[in-house]
């Protein structure tokens, strides 16, 4: 609701609860250029391990090797990892 109303060009996330993903509406919003999330990262507590974070060992268990993570199959990248 909020991404609609609000339409941000920019979202910060910080500790997204363990095993949620909002990331994929973020991902999805239109206005939605770049999102920032904080909180640990591939193994840790925030997110959903491979929706999130796109951690190989998470991967569904049906899934090919080959499946890329959510976030490259929908056009974005990664620019830095635990500073």
């Amino acid at each position: 609701e909020a991404l609609a109303e609000h339409k941000p060009d920019m979202v910060v996330c910080a500790w997204m609860p363990m095993g949620v993903d909002w990331s994929h509406a973020f991902r999805h919003t239109p206005t939605v250029r770049e999102y920032l999330l904080l909180g640990e990262a591939d193994d840790g507590s925030v997110g959903h391990l491979w929706r999130t974070w796109g951690n190989p060992a998470f991967r569904p268990p049906t899934a090919p090797p080959s499946l890329p993570p959510p976030y490259l199959a929908d056009g974005r990248e990664v620019l830095a990892r635990g500073c």
